[in-house]
């Protein structure tokens, strides 16, 4: 923007010639609701937006005269540059003043700024975060109080030209002008210079006096520091005395402390290497080759941390955990068998001199953990057959082999669902239909939940079904 441009400035506001019916006073707020009149704090009110048919108001061109003239005679204000006063209505409706807003003072000149935001403070009361524009300007009363004239004296001419002394009020001024200027010194008084000399003689005599008592005392403390460090040497010499007399003694009974157990060291390995050979000889070794007699009582659980294993077919190794023989001569033997690749089985073996047996009890991955003796495969109770009822039925179990035999009514291309669902698709069920019934029939779409039928002839029929599978 150039100061040249046209400032668009409102030489009265817009709507001013208007006539009275034509411009209307824009209020607050509005007074009626829903009449369709404009305020400051809605504008054209919601009514104006609906359509007149949905039972809306059209906004006025009287309104909108006094919106405009509202607006550019406030405009018209800024634009003459006039700076308001402080409003306290004002300053609440709009949250407070922010920092640096600049009023009018009740003076003309007189301007505020304020110091902080959301102010309402009033300009110039105690406590009021604003100061004045002018605020650390230098005034004409101060400068005339701290400054002298340009013209005060300098008029003698010879050697004093350009020179002026005079008094300012109680003190000798001496002016003269300089290369860059008028320079201007404040020289001292007689008076001032005896009375500096006066305080500076006090001043040295009584330092003389201070330094005097200084000596005075620091030579007494010397003194005494003196007979304190001679009574310190002879105490320290004493000490060491006795120091030494007692580091002689401590040396002595040192000695004869270190003899005494010197010997009881001696005698205690003595005692221990006897210990160790009974212990040796009366004991188990840990680390095997012991003989063990008599009937033996171990409590507590035991395990082999290191088998001696033994290869058996290449394949399969065992670890022997238990060996014996009984009183009668049987020999037993209980050992860990591992199935390279495969599983782990713990083995009994039994010889009593004529019959060898081995009963062996695999893991449960390996056929079920079910036990292998010389008589055969041990059951589990999974391999007992069961039995029970079921609707139209009943149904046998052996092993995990299920038979599944009922009655049920049904029609042609009817579905038949099984009491107990299979884990897989059974065999093809078994159908007969009731006695003095002759009528062609088979079963298809067969899964592991049921299956449906095919009945020649219409109307229901009485089936029994026979299904066997897993």
């Amino acid at each position: 923007m150039k100061s040249t441009d046209d400032r668009k400035l409102f030489g009265t506001p817009i709507g001013a010639a208007a006539a009275a019916g034509n411009i209307a006073t824009i209020p607050p707020v509005q007074a009626t609701a829903g009449d369709g009149k404009a305020s400051v704090a809605l504008g054209f009110p919601p009514e104006t937006f609906v359509a007149r048919a949905a039972g809306g108001e059209p906004p006025r061109g009287q309104d909108m005269n006094g919106l405009l003239n509202l607006l550019s005679s406030a405009i018209s204000v800024l634009q003459t540059g006039y700076l308001g006063p402080f409003d306290a209505d004002f300053a609440q409706n709009i949250g407070g003043y922010p920092a640096g807003a600049l009023v009018g003072g009740s003076t003309p000149g007189a301007f505020w700024v304020s110091t902080a935001d959301a102010n309402v403070s009033t300009p110039g009361a105690a406590g009021a975060t604003w100061q004045s524009l002018f605020a650390g300007y230098a005034t004409q009363d101060w400068a005339g109080g701290a400054f002298i004239s340009s013209s005060y004296g300098i008029s003698q001419t010879s050697d004093y030209a350009g020179r002026s002394l005079f008094m300012r009020e109680e003190n000798p001024v001496f002016g003269y002008v300089g290369p860059n200027g008028l320079v201007w010194l404040a020289l001292p008084t007689v008076a001032q210079m005896e009375a500096e000399t006066t305080a500076r003689t006090n001043a040295d005599a009584t330092l003389q006096s201070s330094i005097n008592t200084e000596a005075q005392t620091r030579l007494l403390a010397d003194n005494t520091l003196h007979g304190q460090i001679n009574d310190e040497a002879t105490a320290r010499a004493s000490a060491i005395t006795t120091l030494t007399s007692s580091l002689a003694a401590e040396a002595t009974a040192r000695t004869s402390a270190d003899a005494t157990l010197q010997t009881h060291v001696a005698a205690e390995a003595t005692a221990r290497q006897a210990a160790d050979n009974t212990l040796n000889t009366t004991k188990a070794n840990l680390s095997g080759g012991n003989t063990l007699t008599g009937q033996q009582t171990i409590t507590g659980n035991q395990y082999a941390t290191v088998g001696v294993y033994t290869e058996v077919t290449g394949s399969t190794y065992d670890t022997d955990l238990i060996k014996g023989t009984s009183p009668n001569g049987t020999i037993y033997q209980i050992a860990l068998r591992e199935y390279a690749g495969s599983h782990y089985s713990m083995l009994h073996y039994i010889y009593d001199g004529t019959n060898f047996s081995i009963y062996e009890l695999p893991q449960t991955a390996y056929n079920g953990g079910r036990l292998l003796c010389p008589a055969g495969t041990g059951a589990v109770l999974s391999d007992l057959p069961t039995s029970g009822t079921l609707a139209g039925g009943y149904y046998t179990k052996i092993g995990n082999v299920l038979t599944q035999t009922f009655s049920v009514s049904v029609s042609d291309q009817n579905t038949v669902t099984f009491p107990i669902a299979f884990s897989a698709t059974p065999v093809p069920p078994q159908i007969t239909i009731g006695e003095r019934v002759d009528r062609d029939n088979a079963v298809y779409n067969v899964t592991a939940t049921g299956f449906q039928v095919y009945i020649v002839g219409s109307g229901p029929v009485t089936i029994t079904v026979s299904v066997t599978g897993v």
